[in-house]
């Protein structure tokens, strides 16, 4: 039954896919996917666009470090990081080699202070780098939200089947606030997208993942006095959110004494 599910779903990408033609998604191709930007960061190889891009305000991204394994199905060694994540996927002009692309990339990441922390290309990456990295049938990996369809179906194609992979991961600031750049280019030789490996065919396909690093915003509420005071005698009671306990416990933690000050607070000025 899960055999005849997935062949089912990919008959159906294929057949979405072919429902326009190379020079459509050529077309298509030749602005940026609504409300993307470049990141300050890498900025854009020149005649690129930006095919999709994704972000999160604060989350954790972990980035391969080292070749991707192929007994292990896992990369050999990575890295975690939390913060402002941005992940961009662009297309590079007709008769661009990857090594040229990606030199760019790494090149401006490191005129800004970057520095490498692992880097690979072709066969030293691991034979099943690319699919681990980029795999088109992972909703959470591809790069696709987005109204366009046609345009998710270019973002699904990039890495289909591809010659000269890049991958380097690029790191700059403190210990432990650290923002990491991951670059992954590959030049598409086809694939199995029908119109939309066309339309891709010979273009360099560039993954660019942003973790900038920063402190996560404070969104836990504290009830100040003035506030518990002003709600006690409008509506003779207050919601207070700004108390945690251990787990099944009475124990009080660390983290609420903000709002025990402010409780505190407005007790004593009730004796006053």
């Amino acid at each position: 039954m899960l055999l005849r599910l997935k062949m089912f779903a990919a008959a159906v990408l294929l057949a979405t896919a072919a429902q326009a033609a190379p020079s459509d998604y050529t077309e298509l191709m030749k602005d940026d996917a609504a409300g993307a930007a470049d990141s300050a960061y890498t900025g854009r190889y020149e005649g690129s666009t930006i095919v999709g891009q994704t972000s999160q305000e604060f989350t954790e991204m972990t980035l391969p470090a080292g070749p991707a394994d192929k007994k292990t199905k896992a990369f050999s060694k990575t890295v975690s990081q939390k913060g402002k994540i941005l992940r961009s996927l662009y297309v590079s002009p007709e008769q661009r080699s990857s090594i040229e692309v990606f030199g760019n990339y790494v090149d401006a990441l490191k005129a800004k202070g970057f520095a490498i922390v692992y880097e690979c290309a072709d066969t030293d990456c691991g034979t099943n780098f690319k699919d681990l990295k980029y795999n088109a049938k992972d909703p959470s990996v591809v790069i696709s939200k987005d109204a366009n369809t046609r345009r998710v179906n270019v973002s699904r194609g990039m890495f289909s089947k591809v010659t000269e992979p890049r991958y380097a991961l690029l790191k700059q600031g403190a210990a432990g606030q650290e923002t990491y750049v991951a670059v992954f280019a590959a030049l598409n030789s086809g694939g199995a997208f029908g119109d939309v490996s066309k339309a891709l065919r010979d273009r360099v396909g560039v993954l660019i993942e942003i973790v900038d690093a920063g402190a996560r915003e404070d969104k836990i509420v504290t009830l100040s006095a003035e506030d518990i005071g002003n709600g006690l005698a409008r509506d003779g009671r207050v919601v207070i959110y700004g108390l945690f306990f251990d787990f099944d416990q009475a124990t009080i933690k660390p983290e609420s004494k903000p709002q025990l000050d402010e409780m505190i607070t407005h007790l004593n000025s009730e004796k006053s």
